[in-house]
């Protein structure tokens, strides 16, 4: 499993935009989290940098998205009204995903993590730090034919 953990955040792995070379074009990132007003950032960020985001506030409306749609990564909270963020990752095996959270306790609960999980961003770190990594995570997919 290739898990990293974000709860310290080193100058060389922020990711600048727009990236030198490599376009966003056509990058599309789902994320489920119920704090609607981290939806509405998220949202407006992505905007701002011009890469596609669709948000879900419940798992009835993320499982809607995600099934209708080709996405490149998803970024999921942990806490969720009734569900784990990792719960739902494994039922994603074939999407790269990004799990955050404003706790970073999560990770004692959670003895063995699905493949799909690839990083933990701490939420204290913002939307502009999580899209940036997941981002990294979609072109890194294609660039390694993965689509």
């Amino acid at each position: 499993m290739n898990n990293h953990a974000l709860d310290t955040l080193d100058d060389d792995q922020e990711i600048m935009f727009p990236l030198p070379g490599i376009s966003a074009l056509g990058v599309r990132i789902a994320v489920l989290d119920d704090d609607l007003l981290f939806l509405k950032v998220v949202e407006r960020y992505a905007k701002q940098v011009g890469v596609e985001v669709t948000t879900a506030a419940t798992v009835n409306q993320f499982a809607e998205i995600v099934s209708s749609s080709r996405y490149d990564v998803a970024v999921i909270d942990y806490y969720l009204d009734n569900d784990k963020g990792t719960e739902i990752a494994e039922s994603l095996t074939s999407l790269p995903i990004i799990i955050t959270s404003r706790k970073s306790d999560w990770a004692k609960s959670e003895p063995e993590m699905p493949a799909s999980i690839k990083e933990f961003v701490h939420k204290k770190y913002g939307a502009k730090i999580i899209l940036q990594r997941a981002l990294k995570i979609a072109l890194q997919r294609r660039a390694n034919g993965k689509f």
